[in-house]
């Protein structure tokens, strides 16, 4: 598994590293310094990061059960993720510089998985998995001042609605929906999600 620079016309313009086999969810720290991802060692997948100017890869999470799906926070500090550790796929995050233990951000009878931060990272979108409306968009919202987080829901249907981000203004979610038969991606406003628009009519991903 190699990890490798694309310029915007899709060429290739550096082989960054070797990262190994069984890695996945390479993501890039906001200022492109450090690469989060997700590896098996020893038959365990942890959570990973390689810091692109040194080459040194550093393990994050060791616990036996799997971390994996690593989201950044805007200001590079934290990484949320998705782990079966309290016996069901919750939400954790865990500081970047290996400091204090994983906290758990939420944790339901559900499965969740975290899928972007805002930047100004007062929000954190999420998919909700339920026996009633299947794969559903909800968001963490971070009290102003502290380390608390409450949940709310975004988009619940029948469909799935999966691989969200946040517009950069934080105005809009962008996602996919298989509300049609086949995939699409969709626009909403955030948070109150009342417009609704698709951009990809014939079939879509992110």
């Amino acid at each position: 598994w190699r990890l490798v620079w694309l310029d915007r016309q899709g060429r290739e313009t550096e082989l960054s590293a070797q990262l190994g086999e069984g890695v996945r969810y390479a993501t890039l720290s906001p200022d492109g310094r450090l690469v989060a991802f997700s590896a098996t060692r020893d038959s365990n997948l942890d959570v990973w990061i390689w810091d692109i100017a040194s080459g040194v890869k550093s393990r994050l999470t060791t616990a036996p059960e799997d971390d994996f799906s690593p989201v950044w926070s805007p200001t590079g500090e934290e990484i949320a993720f998705h782990s079966n550790r309290a016996g069901n796929y919750d939400i954790f995050s865990v500081r970047t510089d290996g400091s204090g233990a994983p906290q758990a951000l939420v944790a339901t009878l559900e499965g969740e998985r975290a899928q972007d931060w805002s930047r100004d990272g007062k929000y954190l979108l999420y998919e909700r998995i339920t026996t009633e409306t299947g794969v559903d968009l909800w968001y963490l919202e971070r009290a102003v001042g502290t380390s608390d987080w409450e949940p709310h829901p975004l988009v619940q249907t029948p469909f799935a609605e999966t691989d969200a981000r946040f517009s950069p203004d934080v105005r809009y979610v962008a996602y996919v929906s298989d509300e049609t038969g086949q995939d699409e991606v969709y626009v909403r406003s955030f948070p109150d999600a009342n417009r609704k628009w698709t951009v990809s009519p014939g079939g879509g991903q992110m």
